[in-house]
């Protein structure tokens, strides 16, 4: 690596870190945006930054869509036969339960604990997937999907 290479990563180091300042998800934006240009190592730990922020900033939100029923679900656990719930049908959502149960069981009824559970798997899988998918270009391909 020569000198301009280190001055120009540096500055785009610089603003990496004044877009986390002014904005967590402006930052977040600007790392997948600059991905294709990082080397293997520095996109290992940008995907890091990525999916902790990205975690955080969907955890944070009012529960939607099927999260929110799920959420319902979560509150009332206790009262629920995990084996014998037909409401969730038959399929993959029995793990969903699974996942209740022990999380509720964990974190004591913490709502948040479960979106933190849910969104974590999400995500990991999610930047999985599309790092199977293309090495250097992954980050962007989860900021399509984020976004």
């Amino acid at each position: 690596m020569n000198i301009s290479s280190s001055i120009i990563k540096m500055n785009v180091f610089i603003l990496f870190m004044l877009l986390f300042c002014l904005s967590p998800l402006l930052g977040v934006a600007a790392i997948c945006i600059f991905s294709p240009f990082l080397s293997q190592l520095e996109r290992n730990i940008a995907s890091v930054v990525v999916v902790f922020f990205s975690i955080l900033f969907y955890a944070t939100l009012q529960p939607f869509g099927d999260l929110a029923e799920y959420l319902h679900v979560y509150n009332n656990i206790n009262n629920i036969d995990i084996f014998h719930y037909t409401r969730f049908g038959k399929g993959i959502e029995f793990f969903i339960l699974v996942i209740m149960k022990v999380v509720y069981f964990l974190a004591e009824d913490n709502q948040f604990a479960f979106l933190i559970t849910v969104y974590t798997l999400i995500f990991t899988l999610l930047i999985f997937v599309c790092k199977k998918m293309t090495k250097d270009f992954y980050l962007l391909l989860f900021f399509c999907v984020f976004f």
